[in-house]
C-alpha cells in the first residue's frame, strides 16, 4: 500500500515568531492533505529535517514529498537539502523521495507577491497615519 507523506522544510530561526507563517501554511495544508505530515526547519528551530523524516516513516510513509518553504533555490535548497534526503534515504530502503522546487520559483506564488505588494502601496500596515515605518521622512 502506498502512503504518500509530506516534510515541509522552513530555514529555521531563534526568533519565536518568525515560525508563524509556516504554522499557518502547515495548518491549510493540514485541510488539504491528509497523509503524514510535518513542518521540519534546517537549523536554529526544531524538529530538525531528520526527526521529521523519522517520523514520516513511523507513521507508514512510503513516499515523502519534499516541499522547500523557501522563495530561492540558494544552498540550502540546491545542496543542503538533497545531501539530506539523499543520507536519509541510505536507511529508508523502499522509501520513495520527491523533491518540489522551492516555493517562489512557481509562477502562482510570484505572481500572488507581485499582486499582494501592488495592493499594499501607500497602505503600510499596522502603522498610523503619519508615522514613518523605518528610515528618515
Amino acid at each position: 500500500m502506498i502512503v504518500d507523506g509530506l516534510l515541509l522544510i522552513a530555514h529555521g530561526s531563534k526568533d519565536p515568531e518568525w515560525i508563524m507563517p509556516f504554522k499557518a501554511i502547515e495548518s491549510e495544508l493540514r485541510q488539504r492533505f491528509h497523509g503524514p505530515m510535518i513542518l521540519t526547519y534546517l537549523e536554529s528551530t526544531a524538529p530538525h529535517i531528520e526527526e521529521g523524516l523519522d517520523y514520516l516513516l513511523k507513521n507508514g510513509a512510503t513516499q515523502i514529498t519534499v516541499a522547500p518553504l523557501f522563495l530561492s533555490a540558494g544552498t540550502h535548497v540546491r545542496s543542503d537539502i538533497p545531501d539530506l534526503i539523499d543520507r536519509f534515504s541510505l536507511r529508508a530502503a523502499g522509501v520513495a523521495f520527491w523533491i518540489l522546487p522551492p516555493i517562489g520559483d512557481l509562477i502562482t506564488v510570484q505572481q500572488l507577491i507581485a499582486n499582494e505588494v501592488v495592493s499594499q502601496i501607500g497602505r503600510p500596515p499596522n502603522l498610523q497615519p503619519g508615522s514613518i515605518a523605518s528610515g528618515q521622512p
